[in-house]
């Protein structure tokens, strides 16, 4: 599969030539984000136990890669009107919906949607963050259009997600302006949407690379090497602490991404498991905005999960919730749908 044969488009798109195995991955992704949110906020866990600790290696780090691979837009000519069309876009698909869900969940739990512009929007902030990620790349790439230089554009990213990532170490606030704007995360994460960009960029040379049985081989035993370090806390030194904790996270995004792509032919057959997480890949966004209000409060058995040796426990109890939760979500998002206009506004789908 070259890059020419990929025609990819964003969620809540029309979907032309759809490739089923981002679908599934996507799928599978967003499961193990509602999987993730059951267990730290049904039952009150950190990542203290080993599933917990795997899942948040790489499921929100995935989200972000996988948004900038499917974004990215070589052949397009951008020009200063292109740029402000696809900031309207993202504002209707992403922040609409946001505050819309935002406000209705708060009103739920009768406190005030103006928390919004304080304390930040909460559980909703990968939509806010990944907006401003739009922004930067859409900005990034007017520049390097104007500049008319190959390499300018991955110099552009390389360096402004570098940059991020020391403001998130040396420059961390704790203030209205920060929490609103998700700073920290929009620093911490960006590193992750521009290897998406890059990535889909150079896609001919990154599918061969990870699709080398002896790449893969390293990428696996380097994460496992990393990941163990990182549990156990054996750096002392937080800088080099850190950078195996990032390390570890860009790893397990590879390997992850390169096993669904090695899986291609899998996800193609119309088999139970490929077309239940490729349909659920194309409902990614309706299943964020909408899982925040099917999530139980379990605190009191939160025993039943948490020694360590109730691995089992621990993915299989979890895991039918997750599925649950699912499963409710995606009957909201199709009643939700009947409407185009709702389904524009509130969901974020673009008109046919």
């Amino acid at each position: 599969m070259n890059q020419s044969t990929i025609n990819i488009q964003e969620q809540g798109g029309v979907h032309k030539n759809r490739v089923r195995w981002i679908d599934a991955l996507r799928g599978f992704t967003i499961f193990l984000v509602v999987f993730g949110h059951v267990l730290y906020f049904s039952f009150d866990t950190i990542c203290e136990t080993v599933t917990m600790s795997f899942v948040v290696t790489f499921h929100v780090p995935m989200f972000f890669f996988i948004s900038a691979f499917l974004a990215y837009k070589g052949l397009e000519v951008w020009t200063n009107k292109l740029v402000l069309q696809s900031i309207r876009s993202k504002i209707v698909q992403l922040i609409i919906p946001t505050f819309f869900f935002f406000s209705l969940y708060k009103l739920c739990h009768a406190e005030s949607p103006l928390d919004f512009f304080g304390m930040g929007p909460g559980g909703y902030w990968f939509t806010v963050v990944l907006f401003e990620f739009f922004i930067a790349y859409y900005i990034i790439t007017l520049l390097a259009h104007h500049i008319k230089q190959t390499h300018v554009f991955d110099l552009f990213l390389i360096g402004l997600a570098l940059l991020l990532q020391a403001i998130s170490i040396v420059a961390y606030r704790d203030d209205n302006v920060w929490r609103m704007f998700q700073l920290y995360n929009f620093n911490f994460y960006f590193l992750f949407f521009a290897l998406g960009l890059l990535c889909r960029r150079h896609y001919d040379k990154f599918s061969r690379l990870i699709g080398n049985t002896h790449v893969c081989a390293v990428v696996i035993l380097l994460f496992i090497a990393g990941f163990y370090v990182d549990y156990n806390h054996l750096l002392k030194s937080p800088h080099l602490s850190y950078a195996n904790y990032l390390m570890t996270k860009v790893l397990a995004v590879l390997m992850i991404f390169a096993f669904f792509q090695s899986k291609a032919r899998y996800f193609d057959s119309n088999t139970i498991t490929s077309s239940t997480l490729s349909f659920v890949g194309r409902r990614t966004l309706d299943i964020y905005l909408v899982h925040w209000f099917f999530i139980p409060q379990l605190s009191q058995f939160k025993e039943l999960i948490q020694p360590s040796s109730m691995v089992l426990f621990q993915i299989i109890i979890p895991a039918l919730i997750a599925a649950g939760i699912i499963a409710l979500c995606l009957l909201c998002s199709e009643l939700i749908r009947t409407s185009n206009v709702l389904a524009h506004y509130i969901l974020g789908v673009k008109r046919q």
